[in-house]
């Protein structure tokens, strides 16, 4: 059935696609169901041939997926614009060459891009993006995801003895970049692992004088 406008098309002399029989060419549209897809066929009333809209999916996506990196804890955005077909592809992902199960921290937004709210450790991985229609299915290049781990230090160490044990010398304290430790590219930890500081000791030798000296009982004057 060819309708113009939701309308029958004009069969015979009159008008035809809106158009005076002889004053120009009308288009009359049908849509045909085959299986699963339609095709739009354009019929021109006045040489009474056809030109289909076939299915059919491009083969290059307008803009892949890039492999971005992402601070644990961050959001990111992958972004994929398939390619143009006829049906317009739907869109989905795939983890690791698996197909992707989002959650409400992993989410494919209405244009077909991935969203990862809060970055986990778990969500670094390959991913692809995959447009389908009837006609065929396309694959991106496979994006890398990495969520990394900037360091961080732990508490300081204790103050160690005094060195060397008689006199003037040093004493010192550490601490360690695994609170956490950096991960995936993190940064590594921002200032000195080590403290030092100057100390005194009292030498064996002058503790044993002053406390002879203290033990000594008093005289008086001569």
């Amino acid at each position: 059935m060819y309708s113009e406008n939701g309308q029958p098309c004009a069969q015979g002399a009159g008008r035809i696609g809106g158009k005076q029989e002889g004053m120009g060419l009308g288009l009359c549209r049908s849509s045909i169901e085959l299986e699963t897809f339609r095709i739009d066929l354009a019929v021109d009333a006045a040489t009474n041939t056809h030109r289909t809209a076939l299915p059919d999916l491009n083969k290059h996506f307008e803009a892949p997926p890039y492999s971005q990196a992402v601070e644990v804890g961050g959001s990111v955005e992958l972004r994929c614009h398939p390619p143009l077909g006829v049906p317009p592809p739907t869109v989905y992902w795939l983890k690791n060459s698996a197909p992707l199960e989002t959650d409400t921290n992993l989410i494919v937004s209405s244009e077909g891009h991935l969203l990862v709210g809060q970055a986990r450790l778990e969500d670094t991985a390959n991913y692809t993006c995959v447009a389908e229609n009837v006609a065929a299915h396309r694959l991106s290049e496979a994006a890398r995801l990495v969520v990394y781990v900037n360091g961080g230090w732990s508490a300081w160490s204790a103050w160690s003895e005094c060195s060397p044990s008689c006199g003037h010398g040093m004493k010192k304290r550490s601490r360690l970049c695994v609170n956490p430790a950096p991960l995936d590219g993190g940064l590594t930890c921002q200032g000195p692992s080590v403290q030092r500081s100057d100390c005194t000791s009292e030498c064996p030798g002058k503790l044993h004088a002053k406390s002879s000296l203290k033990q000594l009982p008093y005289m008086g004057n001569p």
